[in-house]
């Protein structure tokens, strides 16, 4: 049977018995705390935000810390993208808007 090493929680110093040779945290709460501090940047804002749209300057409520946009000028803004990558694909595809040497 394989001896359980002692280590050392990374999030919280607490000194504790590994059950498997990779974990790094005592408890499920600790490395829930350490996923969050991993993806702090796509984490939810335990308080919304005030911000300013950035496209139409209006003042919204921002409830996670990746959104730029209000509402309205978010759905116009994902429509947009949709709009230039369909575009994209028809390009692509059928190859408009390319000019070769020859025909020049």
């Amino acid at each position: 049977m394989p001896e359980h090493r002692v280590d050392t929680c990374i999030v919280c110093g607490k000194v504790y018995t590994q059950e498997h040779y990779a974990e790094r945290y005592c408890s499920n709460e600790c490395r829930y705390n350490a996923k969050l501090k991993r993806n702090r940047r796509y984490s939810v804002m335990p308080m919304p935000q005030k911000r300013a749209c950035e496209w139409c300057k209006e003042e919204f409520l921002a409830k996670h810390a990746r959104h730029r946009f209000c509402v309205k000028c978010s759905l116009k803004n994902s429509m947009l993208n949709y709009r230039r990558h369909q575009a994209y694909q028809h390009r692509r595809q059928y190859g408009f808007g390319i000019i070769d040497d020859d025909e020049v």
